[in-house]
């Protein structure tokens, strides 16, 4: 059920309480020390487009000015003033009844302030509520509203005394009072978040997160010019898979260890909520205060974990299929258990990619169904409208709402994902329209797409099975059920409220230590344990039931006459699955913690190189990317392109944004790395990090190789 604006109210001003009460003292001494610009910025910055009133009586906005003009710049960016710190303090730390009864500095309180504006200013609530009245009884039921059915007289009679002392209006004036506490409310919670950022002192970068660059791209490459790639083999198919793996757990790690990959991470899983999207009657359900963080964070970090694991899983089936002691009934078992885990991850990857369309640049092609959950258990989300209007005036959009359908099988999303590349090809504009994360989700989309692909050229591979092979998907859904059980009941807001606080130094660690403990009292142990647990248990289970088809077939044989028998192939021993490799961890380790996740594989880099002397230039490259410092900086692309070419590896572009650069003979290393060239010409951020522990992994390279010749 959708929540009543005096439900959100009730939250709104929890949150904001809550925010208070933890930052009081760094929110005065920051406010004070800003200047009216700064003021100015943070308040445009938690307004809708920008737009605030720019006085009390300014009608630009609307009724702005009769609901809440205490909202504008005049008053609240004056430098010197405290003005906006007496509000906040009113707003944070009286109850809303109180504020209900008196304002700030003794001034109207919200039901004087409102009958004031109905009066004078002719404000009123855009519908009637006949015999309906809102309620500001107490705390509990502060701004319920009821509607007299029966029994009108009786009722009226016993709200009498209430409705004379003025807790007790008509609903249409309830909703205006209601109305103006949660704009304000939502100000203030917002401003408070912009004070700490501009507080902070660090990078207030709002890029969004581009994870996996390496097998991304490389995946948009083969989908382009499949026909020119020569025939796969299934150990070309398991380093494919094996690279996927290492890239996610490389993504991982980062969350684990880099604040600023956490925070933006949550950010926008935080703002992708379904629940944003409106209903087939308009309705939004409210997702954005602070509750939602906690769960959010939460699901960024099992999000994580379990794509690692399902990687991890498709990399065992593949190193099974190698073996040549495999006969054909194990052969058979894995093989439609490895198509089931793909379409799996496709369909996973599918909705992550929609997740992110539906709320921007597809966003009026989409509508929630109310009361209903996906197959992931998120609000069911669906296209709305004939979608073949897009073909002429939007074939991207086109294009990518195709990919979000259900009927689009991998075989299916291979042609609209090369329609998508042609299409940005010979128009690169193109590509600038769809936001950061769509891009990256898309691409996300690209490596599982490609992967079937190739895996289908290097083996027959079964289609897919609702039957048979549901070994992974059953035990998949189990763990993920013990893990969304305990979803609701996480509180991390003393640590990621507002999510920009993930940045200060130890609040991610402090963060995701709440995690770990939360997630191990409630599950014995950590979130990654349980999916490694689960692969073994799977791996298991397929060896099991290869030797109940095998003990059946040797019955059988046993029963048939001598003059029918048949030779049959012998059934070798059969690689037992083994657990994922632990590194050694410090002594200092907690047992099986989740802050330091192991790779579930034997995936370790490159040794460290040797130093490298290279021109100055050059090593301010590098040590741009490598630096520890937390203001990181950004490197020019042009200037990457450079150094990498200064250090011998040819640079070629294959597609578009995707670059290949391949590591001269005499540097003894075999493996070229793939980059996805940014949408601008720095790379900076999350991208940096990234680009960091891929060149460590490959090249064994740190800040340390590179020196000033």
């Amino acid at each position: 059920m959708e929540p009543s604006i005096s439900e959100i109210v009730r939250e709104l001003h929890g949150d904001l309480a809550r925010k208070y009460r933890i930052h009081k003292e760094a929110i005065e001494r920051v406010w004070r020390s800003l200047d009216g610009p700064k003021r100015a910025k943070c308040l445009k910055d938690g307004a809708a487009d920008g737009a605030v009133l720019q006085h009390s009586q300014d009608k630009s906005l609307g009724v702005a000015c009769k609901l809440v003009p205490e909202l504008n710049l005049r008053d609240i960016a004056e430098p010197g003033s405290d003005f906006a710190l007496r509000h906040l303090k009113h707003r944070a730390t009286e109850p809303l009844s109180q504020q209900y009864r008196l304002g700030v500095d003794g001034g109207l309180g919200d039901h004087a302030f409102i009958a004031k504006m109905m009066s004078e200013r002719g404000l009123e609530f855009a519908h009637s509520f006949k015999d309906c009245y809102t309620l500001f009884l107490d705390e509990e039921t502060y701004g319920n509203s009821i509607e007299m059915t029966s029994r009108r007289e009786e009722v009226l009679t016993r709200l009498a005394p209430a409705m004379r002392a003025q807790l007790v209006v008509p609903q249409s004036m309830g909703e205006l009072i209601l109305q103006r506490q949660m704009c304000l409310l939502q100000c203030f919670n917002l401003l408070i978040q912009d004070i700490l950022q501009e507080g902070s002192g660090a990078d207030k970068q709002k890029i969004v997160p581009k994870k996996r660059a390496t097998a991304q791209s490389k995946a948009q490459s083969r989908l382009t010019f499949a026909a020119s790639q020569p025939k796969l083999t299934l150990v070309d198919v398991s380093n494919s898979a094996r690279e996927q793996q290492a890239a996610l757990q490389d993504f991982l790690d980062l969350i684990w260890t880099e604040p600023l990959v956490l925070s933006q991470s949550v950010a926008v899983w935080f703002l992708s909520q379904p629940e944003h999207v409106a209903d087939e009657r308009g309705r939004i359900i409210p997702a954005h205060t602070d509750k939602f963080i906690s769960p959010a964070l939460y699901e960024v970090v099992q999000n994580a974990t379990r794509c690692v694991f399902i990687w991890d899983y498709i990399n065992r089936l593949l190193q099974h299929l190698q073996s040549p002691d495999m006969d054909k009934a194990y052969r058979s078992i894995v093989l439609q258990e490895l198509a089931n885990a793909c379409i799996f991850e496709f369909t996973r990857v599918q909705s992550v990619f929609k997740r992110y369309l539906q709320m921007g640049s597809g966003a009026k092609w989409f509508k929630r169904i109310s009361n209903a959950k996906d197959n992931f258990g998120q609000p069911r989300v669906t296209i709305k409208g004939n979608i073949n209007d897009l073909l002429r005036t939007d074939a991207q959009l086109h294009y990518a709402l195709r990919l979000c359908q259900p009927e689009t099988t991998p075989s299916k999303a291979v042609d609209w994902l090369k329609k998508l590349s042609d299409l940005h090809r010979t128009h690169p504009l193109e590509r600038e329209k769809l936001l950061e994360n769509e891009i990256d989700s898309l691409a996300d989309l690209a490596v599982i797409v490609s992967f079937i692909e190739d895996l289908s050229t290097a083996t027959s591979v079964p289609s897919l099975s609702r039957k048979h092979g549901q070994t992974f998907a059953t035990e998949l859904q189990a763990v993920d059920g013990r893990i969304a059980q305990l979803k609701p009941g996480i509180d991390l807001r003393d640590y990621a409220v507002p999510i920009d606080i993930l940045l200060q130094d130890g609040m991610a660690e402090r963060a995701l230590t709440a995690l770990d403990k939360y997630a191990c009292d409630g599950l014995g142990t950590t979130m990654r344990s349980q999916y490694q647990h689960m692969i073994v248990t799977c791996m298991s289970l397929l060896s099991e039931r290869h030797r109940k088809i095998k003990a059946q077939e040797a019955e059988s044989r046993a029963e048939r006459p001598l003059g029918f028998q048949q030779t049959t192939e012998q059934s070798s021993p059969l690689p037992q699955p083994q657990g994922p490799k632990e590194k050694t961890r410090g002594a200092n380790a907690a047992t099986d913690s989740g802050a330091a996740p192991a790779s579930t594989m034997d995936m370790e880099g490159a040794p460290a190189s040797p130093e490298i002397h290279v021109h100055p230039a050059t090593a301010k490259v590098f040590g741009t990317i490598f630096s520890k410092s937390r203001a990181r900086g950004s490197v020019d692309w042009s200037a990457f392109e450079i150094a990498m070419a200064a250090l011998g590896f040819s640079v070629m572009p294959k597609y578009g944004s995707v670059y290949t650069f391949s590591p001269p003979s005499k540097m003894g290393a075999t493996r070229s790395l793939i980059i996805h060239r940014p949408h601008g010409s720095a790379i900076e951020g999350h991208r940096l990090l990234y680009l960091a522990r891929r060149l460590r992994r490959v090249y064994g390279w740190s800040g340390e190789t590179f020196q000033e010749a």
